[in-house]
């Protein structure tokens, strides 16, 4: 019995130190990419080295429990979203959040992005979950008639990720901004373009 409640704190403890290394990546990773160096995760976050190890034996790893958290998140987010009263505005929200994540998943490298295509993974299972809960979001906008019905959503996460890419060493860093209002105005239906 005793053994059982000691082991509790120890994985409760767990528990919060790979939230503190996540939380301490995602900020860390804005400024520094794929460059990232373990040790100042595992500083900013406030653990020994080898706790970062025991949770992400490599930034490989850390990198793509990132980028499967952020599928989960905006999966989530679809689906809590998906009863909201102006469709097409809760799929534009949807598609804003798709840009900053993406951001962040560019940063992190292609070989972690491309794993939500390789068949079977995990990040690929995430990718498809939140992928089938954004179609959802773009049915819904459609059916309100205020987003057009020949496009789809996978073309328009393309897109977006073309934004990402041409802005990625762009002078100016603002630049997704107007491009992404560019590509919202292309999907909305006539009446309801800005």
């Amino acid at each position: 019995m005793s053994e059982a409640i000691d082991r509790l704190p120890r994985r409760a403890d767990a528990r919060r130190n790979r939230q503190k290394l996540l939380n301490a990546a995602r900020i860390l990773i804005d400024d520094h990419g794929r460059d990232l160096a373990l040790e100042e995760v595992a500083r900013h976050a406030g653990v020994a080295i080898g706790t970062l190890y025991n949770h992400f034996p490599t930034r490989q790893a850390l990198f793509q429990t990132l980028f499967a958290d952020d599928a989960d998140e905006l999966r989530q987010r679809a689906e809590d979203w998906r009863d909201d009263p102006d469709p097409a505005e809760t799929l534009i929200r949807w598609l804003r959040l798709q840009l900053e994540y993406g951001a962040r998943g560019r940063s992190m490298g292609a070989s972690v992005m491309n794993m939500r295509h390789e068949e079977g993974s995990s990040i690929q299972q995430k990718h498809a979950a939140m992928h089938e809960a954004g179609e959802t979001l773009l049915r819904r906008a459609q059916a309100s008639g205020q987003i057009r019905a020949d496009v789809g959503l996978s073309r328009i996460l393309r897109l977006v990720l073309g934004i990402l890419l041409a802005n990625e060493d762009a002078p100016d860093p603002d630049g997704t901004t107007p491009m992404f209002e560019i590509l919202i105005d292309g999907i909305r239906t006539a009446g309801k373009r800005k």
